[in-house]
């Protein structure tokens, strides 16, 4: 939900960037915030992917969780562009891709049927959170600031996806599909080594020992 969810929330910050904050400066020098956050947010999921197998869901996003909140904390205090495009941009836009990374192969993880349904529903998530988190944004930056409104989104992101990851349970091995075994013969033969290993347990001739 607060992954690509923060896409339109990024869109009410440059509104204030370019009308308010930066109205000196032009438009396509504003951009580069977002550029650089949607180039991160999506060109590393890759590298989020790598890190989920490596070392699991847990610490994938708890560290997806430290870079967006860190990220918006800092963006908080930056009163220069180039400071944004490196915090509300480069980090915010890293921790994104982490944390979106475990939330599409989770259920790919945990469902061997109805996978695609699955990773729908997750994925709804980032439209419910783009419905009221914009609308949240632009109240606090209304009635406290642009300064606070980075605050509150970095806290948001910190206690909800924070409390998810504690409550996260560990992943599991997929089981090999019939496809992935024809187009690996190396899980093929995987197979039949412990099926005839459970083959040699269950002989009766063996039970008698």
């Amino acid at each position: 939900m607060f992954t690509t969810s923060t896409i339109p929330t990024m869109g009410i910050f440059q509104a204030y960037y370019l009308n308010v904050m930066f109205p000196d400066e032009p438009a396509t020098k504003i951009s580069w915030i977002g550029t650089v956050n949607f180039i991160t947010l999506f060109g590393l999921m890759a590298v989020g992917g790598l890190m989920f197998e490596r070392i699991g869901p847990r610490f994938t996003c708890a560290l997806g969780v430290a870079f967006m909140a860190v990220g918006y904390i800092l963006a908080s205090l930056c009163t220069k562009i180039w400071q944004l495009v490196l915090t509300q941009g480069l980090l915010v836009g890293t921790g994104g891709a982490l944390l979106n990374a475990v939330a599409i192969v989770i259920p790919l993880d945990y469902f061997e049927k109805r996978q695609s349904l699955a990773v729908g529903i997750s994925s709804s998530g980032a439209g419910i959170g783009g419905i009221w988190l914009p609308v949240v944004i632009q109240h606090i930056i209304n009635h406290h600031g642009i300064h606070w409104a980075l605050r509150v989104q970095g806290l948001i992101i910190f206690v909800v996806c924070g409390l998810s990851t504690l409550l996260m349970v560990r992943s599991r091995a997929a089981v090999p599909s019939e496809a992935d075994l024809n187009f690996e013969p190396s899980l093929a033969k995987e197979k039949e080594e412990k099926e005839e290993v459970e083959a040699e347990a269950g002989h009766p001739d063996n039970l008698k020992g």
